[in-house]
């Protein structure tokens, strides 16, 4: 590791800004090149560094054990990956960096270890081994002392009850990463941004979008000025699905479109996948579905490119949705018996489901009545298993409406009434 590695990793690792590190005497410009290693500070400006960061000048400027080195550089290119959504790659080199750890290594290093195969295998939606190495953080983190450590860990469990649809418990999580970043001293305001960014998002997808709004608004007064641009797409994509949940699709596709460019810039293909597929999804909604599936093919290529199997499964379904309005039933129910078999080889139910909703109504208007029903009734149990009230409620409706069809007046008003229930239960969560 690089002195200026170094100096970011112990700056980081106590949550100091780089203009907190700098002070009054140095420029924040400066504590960015050193620690980009593009100039060598002088032995007074290591003493002062070293002051501020709490640790012994010569700590900075030794050379480590190889194997010590090995784990640093591994836990640092697991991280980058991470913020790439290159999930497999990120596990592999956390797994090196647990490989090369020796009996004696620092707690902070294992918690480190910990929470990278948590986000990584949260990723690759294992959720359950994830959430072993969280549990195994959290421990950790509460054993340190660390109020930092335990926000981090907070956030890497409320994107894990983020992707298995849990929202009431991803906004918790957030929110207790929130108070525990804020009790660290200093407050670590990129880190900060990132959670309320994330809160912001759970706050989107359970229907409060005022909340949402605020959140992902003080988020942007945190996350702009650092330069972070993949942080900074996150943040306007999540700004871009909020407007849309309210109906505001001129600045939803504004903030969609600079998500757009931001992640192509950074060449974060599969980020970028997801924006073209939010964008595809806008259109189809605003009424536009040849437009909208041509940008969802658009996705779909990013998706085959960078092997993302989840990211092809939900753009293959919203395909199906845009074949349907089109009237195209081979194509939809093509898309849709894709997206059912990837998500099910995914071990993916929540979307195996949505694909599934989605065949059942190709089999309605092909007049395939019967399939339909079993179809609706496969996607509704397995929406209920997950307790995704919002989707048992959609599901539930249309269900209904098809048994209306068929006379079968009792059954339709049984299942009108779970719909009821379930949005009830859905603003109850929020």
């Amino acid at each position: 590791m690089t002195l200026g590695q170094k100096i970011r990793a112990a700056r980081k690792s106590r949550g100091l800004t780089q203009r907190q590190l700098a002070g009054g005497d140095l420029s924040e410009s400066f504590v960015s090149m050193l620690e980009h290693d593009k100039v060598r500070p002088s032995l007074e400006t290591l003493r002062i560094l070293a002051s501020r960061l709490h640790v012994d000048p010569a700590d900075l400027v030794a050379t480590e054990p190889t194997p010590r080195r090995h784990v640093g550089v591994k836990l640092e290119l697991g991280r980058a990956l991470l913020r790439q959504h290159r999930f497999t790659e990120a596990m592999e080199a956390f797994q090196e960096a647990e490989r090369a750890c020796a009996p004696d290594s620092p707690p902070e290093t294992m918690f480190r270890v910990r929470v990278g195969l948590g986000q990584a295998l949260t990723g690759l939606g294992q959720y359950e081994l994830a959430e072993r190495h969280l549990a195994e953080a959290q421990t950790l983190a509460t054993s340190l002392g660390r109020p930092d450590l335990v926000a981090r860990v907070a956030s890497a469990t409320g994107y894990l009850s983020l992707r298995r649809r849990d929202l009431p418990a991803a906004r918790d999580a957030f929110a207790r990463g929130l108070d525990a970043v804020r009790a660290a001293s200093p407050v670590d305001v990129e880190f900060e941004g990132a959670l309320l960014n994330n809160l912001g998002r759970t706050y989107s997808d359970l229907g409060l979008p005022a909340q949402a709004l605020e959140c992902l608004r003080a988020a942007l007064e945190r996350i702009a000025p650092l330069g972070d641009l993949v942080t900074l797409g996150l943040l306007h994509f999540n700004l871009g699905v909020t407007h849309e949940r309210q109906q505001a699709f001129e600045q939803a596709r504004a903030h969609l479109e600079k998500a757009a460019a931001l992640f192509e810039a950074q060449e974060s293909l599969r980020l970028l996948g997801t924006v073209k597929r939010s964008i595809g999804i806008l259109l189809i909604n605003r009424g536009q579905p040849a437009e909208g599936a041509e940008v969802l093919q658009q996705s779909l290529a990013l998706a085959n490119q960078t092997a993302d199997d989840l990211g092809r499964a939900q753009t293959l379904t919203e395909l199906a949705r845009a074949s349907l309005m089109h009237g195209d039933l081979p194509a939809a129910r093509a898309q849709a018996e894709e997206a059912i078999r990837l998500s099910v080889r995914l071990q993916d139910p929540a979307e195996a489901a949505r694909a599934e909703s989605v065949m059942a109504a190709v089999c309605h208007r092909e007049g395939r009545v019967e399939e339909a029903e079993h179809r609706y009734a496969y996607a509704l149990r397995e929406f209920e298993r997950v307790r995704a009230a919002d989707e048992v409620a959609r599901v539930s409706r249309e269900y209904a409406f098809l048994l209306l069809e068929r006379g079968e007046e009792a059954v339709a008003a049984r299942l009108f009434a779970k719909a009821f229930r379930a949005q009830d239960a859905a603003l109850a969560a929020r």
